[in-house]
């Protein structure tokens, strides 16, 4: 019989495993419940005893007393024993020489005359006890002995009136009493509690054979029960054995028929998923955005036909086969030797024996893995006359017989088609790339325009990065979506780029403009705006750009826009061109602190300046951290270096000239102003002028500025109307220094003058001093 038959089998005889598991539960429920009742009947079995042995002691003292009081003997040393405490003790201690079983039954007290009758820790609990409840006659508890459990068993001796003649009132109790014990234990009253008898009883003693008859019963009942089972069992096997034979037969009957309906079923399936998936792919084909949702897609919809275990689909990328989709248990996206073979020669492989050493070890592997049976490899070409493939596409089957020519033909036409559509992608591709060239040639002109702007000007290009972040702070507090936003900071990144058209002379000036520097400056928006307006992506920037120097008003340029022809965003940009151009500082113009820039905007706002844009300013700039480092005057470059020589150097000296002098006192040229100035005045040079001709006093105006360089270091030396030179912060002997000078040897004499800070007119102070 094989093993599905006897799985049959195994399920006729459930009515066996039900009446097996109703036995089991049976005889659990009531192992349980004897077991309880056992546990019960040891409680009560070790309460009897100790009950019983109680109620033994007691009756012994009380015979033991009243044959004593019978007797009409005195009470003395000799008789004393015969009194309850005194039996008692000795009725306790030859029980314990007699008992082996570990039992103790013992009168005690809290206030005992003998101290072995002294209540124990435990003993002292039930007597606490009895005085706190007089109304209980009881106190039994298990406790822990020895490593043993025990019975502790115990009830209260009260006293009773034939007991005050040894624990009354002290004057009134017995005189041998009174005379033998000097004690505490008299006072008590009737009913008072006196002690506890104590009985602690090992429970081994009764516990040991109940459970010794539970556990033989149990057994017992597991036996039989057993034995009933294993009968039944075998009368069921006996009575199903038949029938599951017949229906085995039936079986076997039925799944020939069944095999052959299902064959003709899955071929008609089979029939259904590959219409399915060429309809699928097809659609693919023509929703597909790109080349990679097309691969991916078509890869999907083919890994969905049951038929094929592992779908790879791979295009040439560069100089080399790139898998750019696969769907496979393994999920790894490997080139093989399948695929390089099939692309090169651009003919199909069908490889049925995977076990062949040709077979790459991959896919050896795999096959042996996942139970692949077969593998299809086909190359993808642009259409059918192409001779060479641009793609392969490999699928896997784990069916038993393979692909069916039904798959290889759908395959091979599916491959034809997804090479046609892969084809026309990268035809488009490559205007894609065209195009995309093009724009980014633009985009490289435009970011070069900038980096020009900035190589000429390191101020624009701080300048710019202040007024980027300035607007977002602006639009974001007006709520702008991300969008605008974005669009608002790139356009403030770039919204001096139209500065390229303008002269140096007119860019790089550290000073004032004239009114027609002005105009031709003016003409960096224009520019501006016809550079970045040539490409698609630079063309709402540009819109922005040309908006930043337009006025609410209408007093802007370069087209005097106003009011809602100017877009919030070109408001915004206005605002924070303006504001960074106030609280930075220009060689013509100091800076102003964030809170007069705001309100010089608060002013303009409604005139200048959009008044919803004003108010967002406002709030967020004012608490905006200026870097004082930011200055047009400090050279931060070659070139800066340069312009500012041009500028503000001495055209025969080159020594810093008067206008930057009077920057330097003024505190706008980026150096601390000076704490004094030494002031060298000519006194004789026109003299030697007309004596050695002006080439002669130049050649020594030059020869004495290069001494002062030379001599001062680092320290700032001017020329100023024209005898004159200064030396900022001169700490050094100047007096000794210029014995050395040119002008000693030339006779040119001299006067020198310290002026102290804070200098108020120093030009007057000068003339005035020498």
């Amino acid at each position: 019989m094989n093993s599905e038959s006897i799985f049959k089998l195994n399920l006729t005889t459930r009515l066996f495993w039900i009446i097996s598991v109703l036995v089991v539960v049976g005889l659990t429920i009531d192992t349980l419940k004897r077991y309880s009742q056992t546990k019960e009947a040891i409680e009560l079995e070790g309460y009897n005893r100790a009950k019983a042995l109680n109620e033994y002691l007691l009756s012994m003292r009380y015979v033991y007393h009243q044959q004593f009081l019978k007797s009409g003997i005195d009470l003395n040393d000799s008789t004393v024993g015969f009194l309850p405490a005194h039996a008692s003790t000795l009725i306790s201690d030859e029980f314990s020489k007699r008992t082996t079983q570990g039992i103790t039954i013992r009168n005690v007290s809290d206030r005992p005359r003998n101290q072995k009758n002294r209540a124990d820790k435990l003993e002292a609990e039930s007597i606490a006890y009895f005085k706190a409840y007089p109304e209980k006659t009881q106190f039994v508890k298990t406790i822990v002995q020895n490593g043993e459990e025990s019975l502790f068993f115990s009830e209260p001796l009260k006293i009773v009136p034939y007991c005050l003649a040894c624990h009354g009132e002290i004057d009134k109790v017995n005189g041998y009493i009174k005379d033998r014990y000097n004690d505490t234990a008299y006072g008590y009253k009737v009913g008072d509690i006196r002690g506890v008898t104590s009985i602690k009883i090992p429970k081994y003693i009764f516990k040991d054979p109940a459970m010794k008859i539970f556990l033989n019963a149990t057994f017992i009942n597991f036996g039989i029960s057993l034995l009933f089972l294993a009968f039944i069992y075998i009368v069921i096997r006996r009575l199903t054995y038949r029938e599951a034979h017949i229906k085995q037969e039936l079986e076997v009957m039925v799944k020939e028929k069944t095999t052959k309906l299902e064959n003709a079923y899955l071929h008609e399936k089979h029939l259904r998923s590959v219409l399915r998936t060429v309809a699928d792919v097809n659609q693919v084909l023509i929703t597909a955005k790109s080349i990679e949702e097309l691969i991916d897609q078509a890869a999907s919809a083919l890994s969905l036909n049951d038929s094929f275990s592992s779908v790879k689909i791979a295009i040439m990328r560069g100089k080399a086969l790139e898998v750019m989709a696969s769907y496979s248990p393994w999920n790894e996206k490997m080139i093989t030797k399948v695929d390089i073979d099939v692309f090169e020669s651009a003919q199909q492989l069908l490889i049925l024996d995977l076990k062949n050493d040709s077979v790459p070890e991959f896919c050896r592997e795999k096959a042996e893995l996942y139970g692949i049976s077969t593998i299809y490899s086909t190359p993808l070409k642009s259409n059918s006359f192409a001779k060479e493939s641009i793609g392969v596409m490999t699928i896997c089957t784990t069916m038993e017989n393979g692909f069916s020519d039904d798959d290889i033909n759908m395959l091979d036409e599916l491959a034809g088609d997804i090479g046609f559509a892969i084809n026309s992608f990268i035809q488009q591709d490559a205007l894609e790339f065209l195009r995309e060239e093009k724009i980014k040639r633009y985009q490289d002109f435009i970011e070069a325009l900038v980096e020009m702007i900035e190589q000429r000007d390191t101020y624009t290009a701080g300048h710019t990065a202040r007024v980027a972040e300035y607007s977002s702070m602006i639009a974001t507090e007006l709520g702008l979506s991300k969008k605008n936003i974005k669009d608002l900071v790139e356009a403030a990144k770039i919204h001096d780029i139209g500065k390229v058209v303008t002269p140096d002379s007119v860019l790089l000036k550290p000073g004032a403009l004239t009114k027609l520097e002005y105009d031709l400056i003016k003409e960096h928006v224009i520019a501006g705006y016809e550079v970045l307006s040539n490409i698609d992506s630079y063309k709402e920037l540009a819109e922005i750009v040309l908006l930043h120097h337009e006025r609410f008003d209408g007093s802007g340029y370069p087209y005097g826009k106003q009011g809602d022809e100017i877009s919030l965003s070109g408001c915004i940009l206005a605002i924070a061109d303006s504001f960074d151009a106030m609280t930075t500082n220009r060689i013509y113009k100091p800076r102003k602190s964030v809170e007069i820039a705001i309100a010089e905007l608060k002013e303009l706002s409604g005139s200048h300046y959009h008044p919803l844009a004003v108010a967002a300013a406002t709030k967020v700039l004012a608490d905006v951290k200026i870097n004082q480092i930011i200055d047009q005057i400090v050279p931060m470059s070659e070139i800066e270096k340069e312009r500012l020589s041009y500028f503000f150097q001495d055209r025969l000296t080159k020594l810093y000239n008067e206008e930057y002098f009077t920057l330097v006192v003024d505190g706008r040229s980026g150096y601390q102003i000076p704490d004094s100035l030494s002031v060298i005045s000519l006194s004789n040079f026109t003299k030697y002028n007309r004596e050695k001709t002006w080439d002669g006093g130049n050649k020594l105006l030059i020869e004495f500025a290069e001494f002062l360089k030379k001599e001062m270091n680092e320290l700032l030396v001017f020329r100023i109307w024209g005898d004159r030179f200064v030396v900022a912060d001169c700490n050094l002997d100047l007096e000794g220094i210029m014995t050395l000078s040119p002008l000693i040897k030339n006779n040119i004499s001299y006067k020198i003058k310290t002026i102290k800070a804070p200098f108020k007119n120093i030009k007057e102070e000068i003339l005035r001093e020498l």
